[in-house]
């Protein structure tokens, strides 16, 4: 068993080390630097190409050492306190009636030597607000009087009640959601307890695929620049004019687009094993087509072959593409567009389906021409 002496140690050593993880920020720096000024006559030489857009959840920096110490002993505090426990081991929530002669006559209340939380009422209700408050509080207390207060000290916000309050609140909902979940249904309840499960499970594999689509676009922004990557430098060894002001305008294109510019895909066969997948592109609908077309030659002529082969990937087979512009649109489809382009990247049927105030806020910019690469991509 960790004593919080070691696990602190431990947290210490973890977040002075370096990590064999990719840094969030190196994505950014890769862009910086995986292209370089051409020095030919490129009327695009003076234009200050932009930072790839990078879409999704946003990765956080780096944490410091007094965040991972807390964030460390925080976790130790709440588990010994049996609150990071699974749903049927928490403390058993309070009676109704001590949540209510706490409230109407301030009598009892919650205690911290046993955090009792009312997981069917929001942190914000009387009951868990006082807990969380004292909670707080106590481990404040902890804090201070750790081998590691002055790590604290150096910054006053981990020391303040209301920022620990705020943070065990956030460390603590997922605990009350999975509590909520685990518990059957009231008998009064609009959905017995089978309706629940199918809406839970649901409700899982709905997260599973936004997240694959997630991970797919940011799949699709990376290799598309690897193969930008490549080609640039392959272009530019061979002195060639033409192609490297050709992969130079598309990197450009590539940054303003960004992750949220890329299409996703989905597939009905998630767990087929090393068979080929199935899959449907998942196309954006304020795009136009052209766009679409100039990324698929891109990703058909692939990199170049000064770059280093590596594992090949699963087969992956898609479905012929449909006329989706005449098709309901998806909620995939639905996804908001990236505003701030030229006005020829949008489509303009979208575009005519917006109200004044919608298409105001596309930002739309200077038309721009595309790039040709009937002469390159060959």
């Amino acid at each position: 068993m960790k004593t919080v002496e070691q696990g602190v140690l431990f947290a210490l050593d973890k977040a002075s080390t370096p990590q064999a993880k990719r840094d969030p920020e190196d994505v950014e720096e890769n862009f910086d630097i995986y292209m370089h000024n051409s020095d030919g006559d490129d009327e695009d030489d003076d234009d200050e190409v932009p930072q790839p857009r990078l879409a999704g959840r946003k990765k956080p920096g780096k944490r410091s050492i007094a965040e991972n110490t807390f964030n460390y002993l925080l976790r130790d505090y709440l588990t010994g306190k049996g609150l990071r426990a699974s749903p049927e081991d928490l403390p058993a929530p309070p009676s109704s009636f001590e949540i209510n002669l706490f409230v109407e006559d301030n009598q009892g209340g919650p205690s911290v030597d046993t955090p009792r939380f009312d997981w069917f009422s929001t942190f914000k209700s009387a009951w868990n607000d006082e807990l969380a408050y004292m909670l707080a509080i106590e481990f404040c207390g902890i804090l201070q009087e750790s081998s590691n207060s002055a790590l604290f000290e150096a910054d006053k916000d981990f020391t303040l009640p209301k920022y620990i309050k705020a943070k065990l609140v956030s460390t603590l909902s997922r605990v009350r959601k999975s509590y909520k979940d685990f518990q059957p249904s009231p008998v009064n309840a609009k959905e017995n307890d089978s309706q629940k499960k199918l809406r839970l499970q649901a409700q899982k594999a709905f997260q599973q695929k936004m997240a694959h689509r997630l991970s797919r676009r940011i799949g699709t922004f990376e290799r598309r620049g690897a193969i930008i990557k490549s080609r640039y430098d392959e272009s530019e060894a061979q002195k060639d004019m033409n192609s490297t002001k050709f992969w130079k305008k598309l990197k450009k294109i590539h940054a303003e687009l960004g992750q949220d510019g890329m299409s996703s895909d989905e597939t009905d066969s998630e767990q087929t094993g090393l068979q080929a997948k199935i899959v449907r592109r998942i196309p954006k609908t304020w795009l136009i087509p052209t766009i679409s077309e100039l990324w698929n030659a891109v990703e058909k002529y692939g990199k170049g072959r000064l770059n280093r082969v590596g594992n090949s990937p699963h087969t992956r087979i898609f479905e012929p593409s449909s006329s989706f512009r005449t098709q309901p649109n998806t909620p995939a489809q639905r996804r908001l567009c990236v505003p701030g382009l030229p006005l020829n990247y949008y489509c303009d049927l979208w575009l005519r389906g917006l109200s004044p105030a919608q298409r105001a806020q596309v930002d739309r910019k200077s038309p721009r021409e595309l790039p040709s690469y009937e002469h390159i991509l060959v």
